[in-house]
């Protein structure tokens, strides 16, 4: 599904109080590797802290917020007595993944995988409660929490001032963050293609038209296409409607913005029609036959639409 449709307009400074947190390790690391240990615990307290701060006036306090504060003002007091203080600056490495995946494992066991936090901030709150969207977030909080749990076997092995964990552990987190870039492209059209209606979203009066026919076009059955190649025109009038067109070809559906140059079959439709087509509380060859949805064109198409879109 094209990102355009669904990603929310956001500032730099929006996108940056987002990862805020996660720069809290950079002082921490720096000043650990240099052998200030105690001094880079106290200023990831404080850095964390800070952070948290900036990412709740921004309306977008995450789990993840709360986990380093917490984490590291833990192993703060964790200083306090001699030998928690030799344990934790031997093992602080696989604690920290340690924990990182404890919280990615009980987000999955409550239901409110973490990532979904992170996803909401970028695209817009009409397909919050859409499966396809869910799901994903199912799938990409199990990649972080496997991730995360590698990581801490690793640093458990190798010790927190080993160069290689870092880069290895590193590597492997961001493996897991391309994941967040590629994995709703290819993952969505598929759940759609393989739940069909009931990969369907409740309400579709409140998605943007482009995205609604994205939805359609992901529910292509290829095998009933067999053979059929044109263009469909759709102009859905009234207010957040818009003009777009499929060009079906090769048992293959792609679609445009715009108006097509020569299409076998135009289309017109209220949006409030057609989203009542979509959710199946109209069938389209009654909006047809009651002059609510006008055809002009080749009939055929028409009536080979539902075949192949469902």
């Amino acid at each position: 599904m094209g990102e355009e449709s669904w990603r929310k307009e956001r500032t730099p400074l929006e996108q940056l109080a987002g990862i805020l947190s996660y720069f809290s390790l950079i002082p921490f690391v720096a000043l650990s590797m240099m052998g200030y240990f105690k001094a880079g615990v106290i200023s990831a307290i404080a850095v964390a802290l800070v952070f948290a701060v900036i990412a709740s006036k921004f309306g977008n306090l995450k789990t993840i917020d709360v986990v380093f504060p917490c984490f590291f003002a833990g192993c703060g007091i964790s200083l306090l007595f001699p030998l928690a203080s030799i344990i934790l600056e031997e093992y602080i490495g696989s604690l920290l993944w340690g924990a990182l995946a404890l919280m990615a494992f009980i987000s999955l066991i409550i239901r409110n995988p973490f990532t979904l936090q992170h996803a909401k901030e970028q695209v817009i709150e009409a397909v919050w409660d859409t499966p396809a969207f869910i799901s994903v977030n199912y799938v990409l909080t199990w990649i972080f929490a496997s991730v995360f749990a590698i990581n801490a076997v690793i640093s458990a092995m190798w010790g927190f001032y080993s160069l290689a964990m870092h880069v290895i552990c590193l590597a492997l987190l961001f493996v897991a963050i391309a994941f967040t870039k590629v994995l709703p492209k290819y993952y969505v059209p598929y759940y759609m293609r393989k739940y069909g209606e009931k990969a369907r979203p409740k309400d579709l009066s409140k998605l943007p038209m482009k995205l609604i026919f994205e939805g359609m076009v992901a529910g292509f059955n290829a095998e009933e296409a067999k053979g059929w190649n044109t263009i469909i025109q759709y102009n859905i009038t009234g207010e957040g409607g818009g003009k777009f067109y499929v060009e079906i070809k090769d048992q293959k559906c792609e679609l445009f913005e715009g108006e097509a140059i020569d299409p076998k079959l135009i289309i017109t439709v209220s949006r409030e029609d057609w989203v009542a087509i979509a959710e199946g509380k109209l069938e389209g060859q009654k909006a047809f036959m009651g002059g609510r949805m006008k055809a002009e064109g080749d009939i055929n198409d028409l009536l080979r639409m539902q075949e192949v879109f469902g």
